[in-house]
């Protein structure tokens, strides 16, 4: 009897290491999956908090292969990187991919989030800018919209 004692002990506690690192291994499952969800769902978060549409961001981050290509879809462009000049509404960019973009700023164009207004005075040589605007046929960029991001305290992408 001592004999079957020891075994069924033995097989108790396998068991119960088992169920323990299917259970551990499930809930780590289950928790990278939230985290997942949640890191997609806030992928546009701190755009929206500069004040950038939820009509132009989307509800996520595109599809994989598709880009920007929402903001084509509504005949815009985005944009970011450092201002390398600035000079009367004109401001030239150097993108993230090292090419030059030149934007043109009208008195229509938002700057900055709703809780922290910017103006062209913000934009300066060096600033770090992120925004979207319609291309034109000379190649500039009309901003619709653009964020100085290392003005005001705002938070970096």
């Amino acid at each position: 009897m001592p004999t079957d004692s020891s075994a069924n002990r033995s097989i108790l506690i396998i068991i119960i290491v088992l169920l323990s690192i299917i259970i551990l291994g499930g809930t780590f499952t289950v928790g990278l999956r939230a985290g997942q969800f949640r890191c997609e769902r806030d992928s546009f978060r701190q755009l929206r908090h500069m004040g950038f549409p939820d009509d132009v961001l989307g509800g996520g981050p595109p599809p994989a292969g598709r880009g920007m290509e929402r903001m084509w879809q509504q005949n815009e462009y985005g944009f970011a990187g450092e201002v390398i000049s600035v000079n009367d509404g004109t401001i030239v960019l150097l993108s993230r991919a090292n090419e030059e973009r030149t934007l043109s700023v009208d008195s229509g164009a938002i700057m900055g989030p709703p809780h922290a207004p910017q103006s062209i005075k913000n934009v300066t040589v060096g600033s770090q800018i992120v925004g979207f605007g319609e291309p034109k046929a000379d190649g500039t960029i009309s901003v619709r919209h653009l964020t100085v991001l290392d003005c005001c305290d705002q938070p970096e992408l």
